[in-house]
C-alpha cells in the first residue's frame, strides 16, 4: 500500500512534534502493511509556509533516521497545499509542488465555506498541466450538505482522496455516510490515512481498505492500483459525473 497524504515530518505543522513521533508513526504504518508513504506537510499561507525544497531537506533527514532505525519503507515528497489566491503564482515559482513531484497535487478547501474561485484556481492549474487531487472533500460542510456539487470539478478532471479515519468513522458519523456516498459513487481514487500522530489520526490504512471494498467491492482494488500509478506519475482514469438526490442529504443533517 502507498500512503499518498501523511503528515510524517516532525515540527514543520501540526503533524508530529518530534522525530521520536515520527518513528512510531513510520513503525505502525509498516506493521498495517504501507510500504510508502508521501510526506504532504501543509502549505497554507500565514500559518504552514512549507516550501517544496523544505519538505527535501526534511524529507532527507527522515529518511537518514528512518534507516538508522532499520524500518524498511519508502519515503517521497509531497504538499497538502490550501487553495488560495495565490496558489497558481506559488506553482508556477514552484514553491508548491506535485506529490512526489508529479503531475498530481494534492489540494484542500475551507471546511465550512465554498467559493467559486476554487474552480477558477483549479482550472488555471490544469492550464499548468497539474491534476488538483482533493484532499478529504467528505469532510468538507457544502459537500456533505450537497455531493453533486463535486461534478464541475470532476468536469476539471480533479481526483479526490479520501481519509482512512473518515471510512472508520473517527469524524464522526456524518463524515463516515459521506465518504461512503463517495466510494458507493465511484469517487474514491485514493484512500490516505492523513494521519498526524500515532494515536487517533494514525498511519493504518489497512482497516479503512477493507470497509471500503464492502462497500464497493473494487474500491480498495482502484485506490491501491491509483496509488502506485501516481508515485510514477503514471494516468489515472477520470471521475465521471454523478447525481444524488436531495433527500440523502436531508437524512445525513439528522445523523
Amino acid at each position: 500500500m502507498v500512503d499518498i497524504h501523511c503528515h510524517i515530518l516532525p515540527g514543520l505543522d501540526d503533524g508530529p512534534g518530534d522525530m521520536d513521533t515520527s518513528m512510531r508513526m513510520l513503525e505502525n504504518a509498516v506493521r498495517c502493511g504501507t510500504k510508502a508513504i508521501i510526506a504532504t506537510p501543509h502549505y497554507y499561507r500565514g500559518y504552514f509556509e512549507n516550501g517544496f525544497e523544505e519538505v527535501l531537506r526534511n524529507l532527507d533527514t527522515l529518511r537518514g533516521a528512518a534507516a538508522e532505525s532499520g524500518i524498511d519503507i519508502e519515503l517521497y515528497p509531497g504538499q497538502e497545499v490550501f487553495l488560495d489566491g495565490r496558489t497558481v503564482e506559488m506553482y508556477k515559482r514552484g514553491d508548491i509542488k506535485g506529490l512526489n513531484m508529479s503531475r498530481y497535487l494534492l489540494v484542500e478547501m475551507p471546511m465550512h465555506e465554498y467559493s467559486d474561485s476554487f474552480l477558477d484556481m483549479v482550472y488555471e492549474l490544469r492550464l499548468l498541466g497539474a491534476v488538483p487531487v482533493i484532499a478529504h472533500p467528505e469532510r468538507y460542510d457544502y459537500i456533505i450538505n450537497d455531493v453533486n456539487k463535486l461534478n464541475p470539478f470532476i468536469d476539471e478532471g480533479c481526483l479526490f482522496q479520501i481519509n482512512a479515519g473518515s471510512i472508520e468513522g473517527i469524524f464522526g458519523k456524518t463524515v463516515q455516510k459521506a465518504s461512503k456516498v463517495l466510494i458507493e459513487n465511484g469517487l474514491c481514487n485514493f484512500v490516505a490515512s492523513d494521519a498526524h500522530t500515532n494515536g487517533r489520526r494514525n498511519t493504518g490504512l489497512q482497516e479503512a481498505l477493507e470497509i471500503a471494498e464492502n462497500i464497493s467491492r473494487t474500491a480498495a482494488e482502484i485506490a491501491n492500483g491509483n496509488s502506485e500509478l501516481l508515485l510514477r506519475d503514471g494516468k489515472i482514469k477520470a471521475n465521471a459525473r454523478i447525481s444524488v438526490k436531495k433527500s440523502f442529504f436531508s437524512f445525513l443533517k439528522q445523523v
